[in-house]
């Protein structure tokens, strides 16, 4: 059996460290503000690059990057 959660790695931390969950993911906070204005720049300079990574896809949606994933070897390095 697999258990998951939807958690910061404060909330999850200790699920981790007993084994109860193996690994969870969450997209950075200060990535997903970076990515909200340089959305929002390029959208009004109308300068879409589509493709991967920061960028538009063809149908206007955004193409953020992989999320962080947290597992028992880093998320004692993170505190929010």
């Amino acid at each position: 059996m697999a258990v998951t959660g939807l958690g910061t790695p404060n909330q999850m931390r200790a699920f981790i460290k007993n084994g109860t969950v193996k690994t969870f993911q969450l997209w950075d906070p200060g990535q997903l503000g970076y990515l909200a204005a340089y959305a929002a720049a390029i959208w009004l300079r109308g300068q879409y690059n589509y493709g991967q990574g920061r960028r538009f896809d063809r149908s206007g949606e955004v193409i953020l990057w992989p999320p962080t994933t947290f597992d028992y070897s880093n998320v004692d390095n993170f505190n929010f």
